[in-house]
């Protein structure tokens, strides 16, 4: 992977064109707070059977270390899960993944143990960071499992809150807005790989703004307001200008 660089041609086009952007005051590092740009995180995505959080069940699982701005999927997680259901046609649609491809795939159960492990410790990263953790510790309670606590970030709601104008959240489109060609889209190691790298191309922007730290960018994360059913809600939203 290239080192993160500094604000793409795209992104310094819309800013140029007058779009409204987070403007926050410079200040001291916190006492002990880690800079971005030192951050060892941890990039997740989920593959499932469907889009309720509350019902669906998961069918791939990726948890991606990023040690000094560089991917270490050797020392996550991947793989396929047994959701012990029929995967409905129109999740294979997208993902790809069929009852015969999880067939002899760990339960989630079995499964979220080495999970859990990878993301323990690091802040998490992720692309729609709300429906994969509200799956992921659904599934863990259900097995006895400590859930998954502490500090998340997710690129959609960090890039909403640097280019408000930009109207496609999706990996896709910020892949088009900071220059990230995605990886073997809609699977679990991809899109984390896609979503860590994402991450890494947005902390030169986030330092141009003034936010410096993982709190800054976690303050940042909770001041932005994403249009239910719009941008980031879904990982959708309209094409950008």
């Amino acid at each position: 992977m290239a080192p993160a660089i500094l604000l793409p041609a795209l992104a310094a086009a819309v800013l140029a064109g007058g779009v409204a952007v987070w403007r926050l005051q410079r200040r001291r590092d916190e006492a002990g707070e880690e800079r971005l740009r030192d951050l060892a995180f941890v990039a997740i995505d989920i593959e499932t059977t469907g889009l309720d959080p509350r019902r669906d069940a998961i069918v791939a699982l990726a948890a991606v270390p990023f040690v000094g701005g560089r991917p270490r999927p050797e020392t996550g997680y991947t793989g396929l899960v047994n959701p012990g259901r029929p995967i409905p046609a129109a999740a294979r649609a997208i993902h790809g993944i069929t009852d015969a491809d999880v067939a002899c795939a760990p339960s989630p159960a079995a499964a979220l143990p080495d999970f859990l492990a990878a993301c323990r410790g690091r802040p998490i990263v992720a692309h729609g960071a709300a429906f994969d953790l509200a799956v992921v510790n659904r599934h863990a309670r259900a097995a006895g499992l400590e859930p998954l606590r502490g500090a998340v970030l997710d690129i959609g709601a960090l890039a909403h809150a640097l280019f408000p104008s930009w109207w496609d959240l999706s990996l896709d489109g910020l892949g088009r807005l900071l220059e990230v060609a995605p990886v073997d889209r809609h699977t679990a190691r991809g899109d984390a790989l896609t979503a860590g790298a994402l991450f890494l191309r947005l902390v030169p922007v986030l330092e141009q703004h003034g936010v410096l730290t993982l709190g800054g960018a976690l303050r940042l994360q909770r001041g932005t307001a994403l249009i239910p059913g719009g941008p980031g809600a879904t990982g959708g939203g309209l094409t950008g200008p």
